[in-house]
């Protein structure tokens, strides 16, 4: 093999690999652009004890995907990798029952919005072609370490091609369903939000101040505190989740949400109406009982699934919304 053939070898491959490292890159170092300044939409709406009881326990989310190429088509992130970060989100919160249904996707050919060169470019690009009835995802440039919902609740995301593989887009989607950072108003440099307050060490405020959920532990702020093992190394009397995924801990480190973050979101899919417009479908929780004047329960009672199947009182079944459902009760009683 010539010396020149070697040397274009060489070359070619260095470009690939190149390539490959800047779109697969995954930063320990990251920080979300949500504005959180807003006061919580729920306080507007009264609701001031940081508990959110609710009937919804199963629900699926419309989606709406958009890729940001160059103007000319090139340079995007691929609708493999696209589908891959869509499957990671699922993952994430699948568990807890929610789920999510592509509804569409489309290329934006826009070197404007595909080197974000420009002040205004951020915002603008949240109203192209989106959608009332789902969340709207833009995929930015495979290079772009920008990470944003345009506020908490929130009809759109922008996700930053750096650290794709990881949990980012799922804290983004938190955001758009009603969470706020585990940090929220904390004065940690480069955590500053002007929303909230911050909350104490020892979470005795937790119905108003940080994230208003009280069973996440107070968080000074994970940016720079949490190393590559997911180990802590912030301020001693704090005792953070560091793999909470809407904290600042290091993107590999990001793995669950809490149940207090679960029925946040499930309280504003049944009571904010931004949230319960992307709802696809949802189940709810209903309860059957019968009693006796003493207000024991007794008997069976039956419902109908082809047949009639008999059940303990009192029992909780799962209906799909606007579903019909036959109950009777127990004749032998």
């Amino acid at each position: 093999m010539s010396d020149k053939m070697k040397m274009v070898i060489i070359f070619l491959f260095t470009i690939l690999f190149t390539q490959f490292y800047l779109y697969a890159q995954d930063s320990t170092d990251w920080s979300c652009d949500t504005n959180e300044s807003d006061t919580d939409v729920l306080k507007k709406e009264g609701v001031f004890n940081a508990e959110y009881p609710h009937s919804i326990e199963d629900a699926t989310v419309r989606i709406f995907v958009h890729i940001i190429t160059k103007s000319d088509g090139s340079g995007g992130i691929s609708d493999k990798d696209v589908t891959m970060a869509i499957n990671n989100m699922m993952d994430d919160y699948i568990s807890y029952n929610i789920h999510f249904m592509e509804i569409g996707r489309e290329e934006i050919h826009s070197d404007r919005y595909y080197y974000m060169n420009d002040s205004t470019a951020y915002s603008d690009l949240r109203f192209e072609n989106n959608h009332s009835d789902a969340v709207d995802i833009y995929f930015l440039s495979p290079t772009s370490s920008y990470y944003s919902a345009q506020k908490v609740p929130s009809d759109n995301f922008l996700l930053g091609g750096v650290n794709l593989g990881t949990s980012i887009i799922s804290h983004e989607m938190g955001h758009c369903l009603g969470l706020y950072h585990t940090h929220r108003g904390s004065p940690t440099p480069g955590c500053q939000e002007d929303g909230g307050c911050q909350e104490k060490y020892d979470e005795s405020n937790c119905a108003e101040c940080g994230d208003l959920v009280c069973d996440t532990p107070a968080d000074p702020c994970l940016r720079l505190y949490v190393d590559v093992n997911c180990q802590y190394t912030g301020p001693n009397e704090y005792n953070p989740d560091v793999h909470n995924i809407m904290s600042y801990a290091p993107p590999s480190c990001l793995s669950h949400f809490t149940q207090g973050q679960i029925d946040r979101i499930f309280y504003m899919m049944e009571h904010n109406d931004m949230v319960r417009g992307f709802l696809e479908s949802y189940k709810i929780a209903v309860t059957v009982d019968q009693k006796s004047s003493t207000g024991n329960s007794i008997g069976n009672i039956y419902h109908w699934e082809n047949a009639w199947q008999e059940y303990t009182p009192p029992h909780t079944f799962y209906w799909q919304n606007n579903s019909h459902q036959m109950i009777k009760a127990d004749t032998n009683i």
